[in-house]
């Protein structure tokens, strides 16, 4: 059996969210474990959680994406970052 890797989505725009859950759910070797709305909630699903991959969102309330990152860095977490702004493509 090959290994599954656990995910978790961060993005506060519910359409992102969609269709980033239809792409980890095409690939049977990923499992999202949780999806958040904003940065503190993903800060905290991190920590608790730990999941494999993060697609996280770089602009976000409250905490953006990059300071999502600098929170979480002692994980191990490997973090993709998504984003539909043109400045930080």
């Amino acid at each position: 059996m090959s290994r599954q890797y656990s995910v978790i989505i961060a993005d506060d725009e519910p359409l992102a969210r969609e269709r980033l859950r239809g792409m980890v759910a095409t690939r049977p070797e990923c499992r999202l474990i949780a999806e958040c709305r904003n940065g503190a909630e993903a800060r905290d699903a991190i920590r608790k959680l730990q999941p494999d991959i993060v697609l996280l969102d770089i602009k976000m309330p409250g905490l953006d994406g990059i300071e999502v990152a600098e929170a979480i860095a002692a994980h191990n977490s490997e973090i993709i970052f998504v984003t539909a702004h043109d400045e930080f493509a």
